[in-house]
């Protein structure tokens, strides 16, 4: 870059002249570039290569570094996602839902979801993997000790990204009572775990296959369970002989 301030030509890869653009060389900026980060999609983490020649200097958009999430413990990542299923479930929900969570975390449920105005809520166990559309596939453990199989009670795995800071696409939903039946039951001196693991892959097959959803089609699919069994049923009117 100039070692002085002042005026420098700058233009984008893909454009074919050069503007001009106020420098300051104490703090290495260059002023008015922001219109160009907003077309070309730049934003926090993204990297600018910087090419400078005697006609001036131009920038393209390069590889984007994703955040360095090691230092991260495992409990902090369940918050994490917790933290974003929740706020899926409201946005997607639209004022429909109303999402809780346990001041105590001691009977293996994360959350619990209502629907305004019907007392019959969902009870959710979130699992989660970070990166696991590197290996193409998601295992999940879930600890028999605080596994009480319930028909409100369900299974919510997702898979988190770290380059994007959000839960990817496909989402599993298993009903606990189903878990129960076809989860691979682990056991060792220490504990017992049910397992799930399923392919990612699309076209893929498996028992766990036809329990992947949108996460854009969770909120209809709580829904449809929290309205099941829910109505009120109406008395019968009793048969009088003549």
């Amino acid at each position: 870059m100039p070692e002085s301030s002042g005026n420098v030509k700058v233009k984008w890869i893909n454009q074919r002249g050069f503007q001009d653009f106020s420098y300051n060389a104490r703090h290495k900026w260059i002023t008015g570039l922001a219109g160009w980060y907003r077309t070309n999609y730049v934003e926090i983490g993204s990297v600018i290569q910087i090419a400078a020649s005697k006609k001036g200097i131009t920038l393209s958009l390069s590889e984007t570094l994703a955040p360095n999430l090691s230092g991260l413990s495992s409990v902090m990542k369940g918050n994490i996602v917790e933290d974003k299923v929740k706020e899926m479930l409201l946005l997607y929900g639209q004022g429909l839902l109303s999402v809780f969570k346990p001041v105590v975390d001691n009977i293996g449920i994360d959350l619990i979801v209502m629907k305004a105005g019907v007392f019959n809520p969902i009870f959710l166990q979130i699992k989660s993997r970070f990166n696991a559309g590197n290996s193409g596939q998601v295992i999940f453990d879930i600890s028999t000790k605080t596994f009480i199989p319930d028909k409100r009670f369900f299974l919510l795995g997702v898979s988190f990204n770290p380059q994007s800071l959000e839960l990817d696409s496909q989402v599993l939903l298993i009903p606990s009572k189903l878990l129960q039946r076809k989860g691979l039951l682990v056991t060792n001196k220490k504990r017992a775990i049910h397992r799930v693991n399923s392919s990612l892959r699309k076209g893929a097959k498996g028992k766990w296959a036809n329990y992947f959803v949108n996460k854009c089609d969770l909120v209809g699919k709580l829904i449809t369970e929290i309205e099941t069994d829910s109505a009120i049923p109406k008395n019968k009117k009793r048969q009088t002989g003549k």
